[in-house]
């Protein structure tokens, strides 16, 4: 992120369009300076207290521009730790630019995307999981989504991967004790204990890696993709989980010829659907390109919804999806179930090592099931209420610590303790860069680039 400090910035906080109210916001240390030139209240904004709210207008030269509220915040009670001022105006277009223009005129550069959220965590009010945790709420499409993000704002994962690294800086110091120090009697924490307590670190953060899943799909949603042979009901099975009508309905073969993708919420996980064309064997060019599509699909899906028609006999596309797909996640769904059932598809079916659901896609029969077995299928658990890493960087950083304690307690075995320290510094090093303490450039932009201007 190229960024100067000792600029003040200011940006547009609330999201474009027409709308009753809209808020402007300044950050830097001449925000205050630069805010009072445009501004006349009954207060000297430069003068004000930290929070003051102050009813007045904003200029341009003699001209009125707008009747506001400022609001002021002094460093460092600010979001940002510095000099900051937002200002309440109406949310004509017109007005928002107006004042924008006055204050760029009189000093302020605007604002790159995340550069309030940037400058909050270079001066030190929050650590860059936190950061990244500002996104995730902006982000959030469901409550408990939401929920693992305040958790995250809150500190709550940060604090845990502290807890580990304070007590690697422990181990750290003893283990430098016994190598520098080995034939003075030093009360130095002896090594079977050392070894019992990478093993609880090492557990800890097996854990985080295990909810990594979870922590992905609170946040980012599950890809769960419908396939089948023509004709078995994907499309109605589509609008049953969406609860509209967004794919067309035709018992004619091959009318799915694109894919169809939108977003629901399952008990309170947030899926990203796909209907797809009928997998079977086309010569028309069009559902020839349709089902390479839904094959690709098929390999970066999270979960599977099979549909096989139970009121018919399988056949050999049947069998052949079956054998393609089973070693993917997968739940089979009977569809037709409203129809007279064939008794040898279900006795087949059900002797599969498979979780699988009867329902009907026409009335609707089953699907509440259907959707607690999608869920259920994520296996998560009681991690819900935990704190999670959510993203492939926290993933790596993670994986990169735990490989190293791993490698300590091997070489803690083997008695090369100048080794095992080693390890144990590139695990704290690794929770550094997730914490932020210690990043490079390539990092901050990628995290802070996913940000709106404004935040």
């Amino acid at each position: 992120m190229d960024t100067s400090l000792n600029d003040t910035i200011v940006a547009l906080a609330t999201p474009k369009g027409k709308g009753a109210l809209a808020i402007i916001r300044l950050s830097g240390s001449s925000a205050l300076e630069i805010s009072a030139n445009i501004f006349r209240g009954k207060k000297d904004l430069k003068k004000a207290p930290n929070q003051s709210v102050i009813l007045g207008r904003v200029y341009s030269d003699d001209s009125i521009l707008d009747e506001v509220m400022a609001v002021v915040y002094r460093k460092p009670q600010s979001y940002t730790g510095e000099d900051m001022v937002e200002f309440t105006v109406h949310g004509s277009k017109i007005i928002i630019e107006s004042v924008l223009e006055a204050l760029t005129e009189n000093g302020a550069r605007y604002a790159q995307p995340g550069e309030f959220t940037f400058r909050r965590f270079i001066n030190g009010k929050i650590d860059l999981l936190q950061a990244e945790a500002v996104v995730d709420i902006i982000n959030a499409t469901t409550k408990k989504a939401l929920e693992s993000a305040l958790k995250q704002l809150e500190g709550n994962l940060s604090d845990r991967l502290a807890r580990v690294r304070t007590e690697l800086h422990r181990i750290q110091t003893e283990l430098t004790a016994s190598i520098d120090f080995p034939e003075e009697q030093l009360e130095t924490m002896p090594l079977n204990e050392i070894k019992l307590r990478l093993n609880d670190l090492i557990e800890d953060m097996n854990n985080l890696l295990e909810n990594y899943k979870m922590g992905k799909i609170l946040h980012h949603g599950l890809t769960v993709v419908i396939a089948g042979k023509p004709n078995v009901g994907k499309s109605s099975l589509f609008n049953q989980l969406l609860g509209e009508n967004r794919a067309i309905v035709s018992s004619d073969p091959g009318t799915t010829r694109d894919m169809i993708d939108s977003v629901c919420t399952l008990e309170g996980i947030p899926v990203r659907l796909y209907d797809t064309a009928g997998i079977r064997i086309v010569e028309n060019h069009i559902e020839i390109e349709g089902v390479k599509k839904a094959r690709e699909q098929l390999t970066e899906a999270d979960l599977i919804l099979l549909l096989i028609d139970i009121s018919k006999n399988l056949d050999t596309q049947d069998f052949e999806l079956l054998d393609e797909l089973k070693e993917q996640p997968m739940i089979i769904a009977l569809n037709k179930k409203d129809l007279e059932i064939k008794e040898d598809t279900l006795h087949f079916i059900h002797n599969q090592d498979t979780e699988y659901c009867s329902i009907s896609a026409l009335t609707g029969e089953g699907i509440d099931e259907l959707e607690s077995k999608i869920v259920n299928s994520l296996g998560l658990g009681d991690g819900l209420d935990e704190a999670n890493i959510s993203a492939l960087r926290h993933k790596k950083m993670v994986q990169e610590s735990l490989k190293s304690l791993v490698n300590s307690c091997k070489n803690l075995e083997e008695g090369t303790l100048e080794i095992a320290v080693t390890e144990v510094e590139r695990g704290i090093k690794a929770l550094n860069k997730l914490l932020g303490d210690d990043f490079d450039h390539d990092v901050l932009d990628e995290v802070f680039g996913n940000f709106c201007i404004g935040k």
